[in-house]
This record gives structure tokens, C-alpha cells and sequence, in this order.
């Protein structure tokens, strides 16, 4: 059976934190310390999604939207979208903060499920462009993001965490279609760096 993609709700907490999670450690192996992944806390993470989702029925927020993946009744993977955060486009530009997913479901066309319903909550709410961060050294995520029409702009970071392995991230952005709710695929437009 295939996935259904519906909006968050609070009591999907737990299942998006053990998704986050798990998620992590699977597509981080390798790109992330293992002790760090190792170390992640479902319980601290569900707190979050707990505060983060609350009072939503519709997994919407003033900071975005969250959808999930449901698999027969179970969570198997999230992505959340909303204002662009960075200092650029102007108020014309959402991003999508992430997807996350089951390793069992990754490949069987989920993932990009998630992206198209992200983005095209996006275009509903009148962003014409989007951009998003990923791990430079995050090969997979970059080729799928590629396959969906982004594509890097030549903005890269380093984000400094405390005590933790700093992460070396590179800037993608595409276009998003009239707000009929349809991304653009293919296409992609520019944001001033």
C-alpha cells in the first residue's frame, strides 16, 4: 500500500520524533560522528515536535506547515516547509526546512510525494520562489533534490554547533508554479546572493 500524505497533527509528536531520529542516523551514517547520531533522543525531540505541533490540527503554524507520511496508519516520514529564513528574495520566498523518512520507505517514490505537497502548500500561499539547505557531502539528498528541479545557487555555510562536528551546508533553489497549489518542476528562477 501506498503512502497517504496529510497535515501533522499534535498527536503525531512522537511518531515524527522517532522519524526524525531514526532518519538521521540512517542517512547521516557516515557524513555525521556516530557517537552524534548515536546520541540522539526520540524524547527530546518528540518535547519539540509536541511544542511545535500544538493546537494544530492541520499541522499548520505561523513558522509553516508540516506534513507526514502515513503508511497504514503509521508515520514513516515528515517534511516541513514555511518562510524563507534567509535575507534574501524578499517576503516572495518559502523554503522547505526538510524531509525526513523511514529507511524502509526511501526509493518507493515518498519522499517525493512529500516534496511536490510541501512546495505546493508553498505555491497556495503565494511564495513564487523556494530555497532549501542540504550537507554538501550529502550525495543522496542532492541528487533527489536535483531530480525534483532545484538546483545550488553558489551560497554554501558553515553552521557552528557547540561541541559538536560543524556542518558545511550548500543552498539550493527552484521556482514554485501559480498558487494552484503545482510546483514548477524543471524550471527555476534566481535569488540575489
Amino acid at each position: 500500500m501506498a503512502a497517504v500524505v496529510r497535515p501533522a497533527r499534535a498527536t503525531d509528536a512522537d511518531e515524527v520524533a522517532a522519524v526524525h531520529v531514526a532518519s538521521w542516523q540512517w542517512a547521516y551514517a557516515g557524513l555525521l560522528p556516530a557517537e552524534e547520531l548515536a546520541g540522539l533522543s526520540v524524547a527530546e525531540r518528540a518535547d519539540r515536535w509536541r511544542t511545535r505541533l500544538a493546537g494544530t490540527g492541520t499541522g499548520r503554524t505561523d513558522r509553516g506547515a508540516t506534513f507526514v507520511a502515513d503508511l497504514d496508519g503509521r508515520v514513516v516520514g515528515f517534511v516541513t516547509v514555511g518562510p524563507g529564513r534567509d535575507d534574501v528574495g524578499g517576503p516572495s520566498v518559502g523554503e522547505l526546512y526538510g524531509i525526513y523518512l523511514q529507511r524502509e520507505v526511501a526509493g518507493t517514490g515518498t519522499g517525493r510525494l512529500m516534496h511536490d505537497t510541501g512546495l505546493g502548500w508553498l505555491a497556495e500561499q503565494g511564495w513564487t520562489m523556494a530555497l532549501l539547505w542540504v550537507l554538501r557531502d550529502n550525495a543522496r539528498a542532492r541528487r533527489f533534490y536535483e531530480l525534483c528541479g532545484w538546483r545550488a545557487d553558489g551560497v554554501t555555510k558553515t553552521v557552528a554547533r557547540p561541541d559538536l562536528v560543524d556542518l558545511d551546508e550548500v543552498r539550493y533553489q527552484r521556482a514554485l508554479g501559480p498558487a494552484t497549489g503545482a510546483a514548477t518542476h524543471g524550471t527555476h528562477g534566481t535569488l540575489p546572493a
